[in-house]
């Protein structure tokens, strides 16, 4: 109906806030491990036990923000508050998290810890601040569902530009304020954080300026058990435990890929810098890919599109172990592209899966319950990650990776910008063997999914009867 249609002013204002929410996972997923191991100078064990601690304080505190947004009321409506109040919070802690205290790393690897891990956390909440609230804005801003379609048509393209802006531009900045003959790279992290900050706000302030929520009905009072039990109910859907599960495996590989890019680049072919160029052609790959997929998931199903996908991942980070030594870096440039092809299925299949899951449950029990579907989605998908952060920390530890500002004169590996050849095979096998493990993992769980062409038609066709 023409009176329930958005203005482009509205559409674009909220769409531009996802550049801050992708820029923030693609911070948080790939600058802020190196940093931690490679500035820092935190000891890689204790940076993945921070990871790990960081990621399930943001898998608990998600759906608990959630709810509390449903029931806020105040005159600039439900949502919005948490967009000025997180968009605000996330510049400040996004510049104390970039700081480098200056610990001795030789005595106060504690103290180091601490300080790190209660960052990250902070910086986490902050996160979730912002990014919860306005990804349940879509329905408080139109209840006409092409409306809604579009909003989250616009969403999508700003977020492409969020994480290939973060992946390209954030070590290049870094590297204009520290040089790359500079050591200790603290200043360079600092400014570039805080500047990366500065966007994250401003890009969110102009969503909580341009958009009005229309009034809420009112938010059905349930207590925590209602919600736990809720949960429990949804992982009895076998379809959704396999995608679910899929998904976190999925993630946990893409995680130890993204974590370690940056410290691979500037120790194996001594250009961090390369590491932006190659993000930056897999993710290409990944939006180009995308439109080519659909007509594949038409033909071959959602869940076999995913498996090939993951494959096609996984054999990428398997050839990159045992050829790329032989090559420059443009092999991997090269590689990276081709497995942004298998990314494009991994970012249309799953979330096209989660509501055909929704659809068999409610064909079952008569119970739609998607708050709790895609709570326990972002619960189990921040699990996978933190799991792949200690993973990540354990495997640097025992590959005796040293930062270049720790103990400078006692280890010249590490005082030349270089590493040990045991510290070398370390990131040859996160950015390699490892992710792929988990990859056909998750390839091999997905083509165990029930739900094809035929099945969904048959539960709609029950859902009308």
């Amino acid at each position: 109906m023409q009176e329930n249609r958005l203005k482009l002013s509205t559409k674009l204002g909220f769409g531009i806030g996802d550049i801050g929410g992708n820029a923030m996972f693609m911070i948080v997923s790939m600058i802020i491990p190196a940093f931690l191991a490679d500035t820092l100078g935190l000891i890689p064990i204790l940076a993945g036990v921070a990871i790990w601690v960081a990621r399930i304080w943001d898998a608990l505190i998600d759906p608990i923000i959630g709810p509390i947004s449903d029931r806020t009321q105040t005159r600039l409506g439900r949502r919005r508050p948490f967009l000025l109040i997180g968009g605000i919070f996330t510049l400040i802690v996004m510049s104390v998290m970039f700081f480098n205290p200056h610990f001795d790393t030789a005595t106060e690897q504690t103290g180091l810890f601490i300080w790190a891990t209660a960052m990250y956390c902070l910086l986490c909440t902050a996160y979730s601040l912002f990014n919860i609230p306005y990804g349940a804005l879509t329905p408080d801003l139109s209840d006409n569902f092409r409306e809604q379609t579009s909003l989250n048509s616009w969403r999508m393209g700003f977020a492409v530009i969020g994480t290939i802006l973060t992946a390209v531009a954030f070590i290049p900045i870094r590297d204009i304020f520290s040089p790359d003959e500079s050591v200790d790279k603290s200043l360079g992290y600092w400014i570039t954080g805080t500047i990366f900050g500065a966007l994250i706000m401003g890009v969110t302030l102009i969503t909580f300026f341009t958009v009005k929520e229309k009034k809420p009905e009112s938010a059905p009072d349930r207590s925590i058990m209602d919600v736990l039990r809720s949960f429990l109910r949804v992982l009895k859907n076998k379809p959704y435990r396999i995608v679910l599960l899929t998904y976190a495996i999925n993630l946990a590989g893409i995680t130890l890929i993204s974590s370690t890019m940056t410290l691979y680049f500037k120790y194996i072919y001594h250009n961090e810098s390369g590491s932006a160029i190659a993000l930056g052609c897999l993710l290409l790959m990944t939006v180009l890919s995308i439109f080519g997929w659909n007509p594949v998931i038409k033909r071959i199903g959602k869940h076999v599109a995913y498996a090939i996908g993951l494959f096609i991942i996984a054999g990428i980070a398997v050839i990159t172990f045992f050829m790329a030594p032989m090559f420059d870096q443009v092999f991997m440039y090269i590689m990276m592209g081709i497995a942004g092809i298998g990314m494009g299925a991994t970012y249309v299949a799953p979330y096209a899966m989660i509501p055909d899951t929704i659809e068999y449950e409610q064909t079952k029990s008569g119970k739609r319950e998607e708050g709790a579907y895609y709570g326990l989605w972002t619960f189990f998908a921040q699990t996978g990650q933190a799991l792949a952060g200690l993973l990540w920390g354990f495997v640097l530890q025992v590959g005796n990776f040293v930062a270049p500002i720790v103990n400078a004169a006692a280890h010249k590996n590490a005082a030349t910008g270089t590493q040990a050849p045991e510290t070398i095979t370390a990131l040859r096998l996160l950015l390699g063997p490892l992710p792929a493990v988990f990859l056909v993992m998750a390839g091999i769980l997905v083509l165990f999914y029930p739900i094809n062409e035929k099945m969904y038609k048959e539960i709609m066709a029950r859902k009308r009867a």
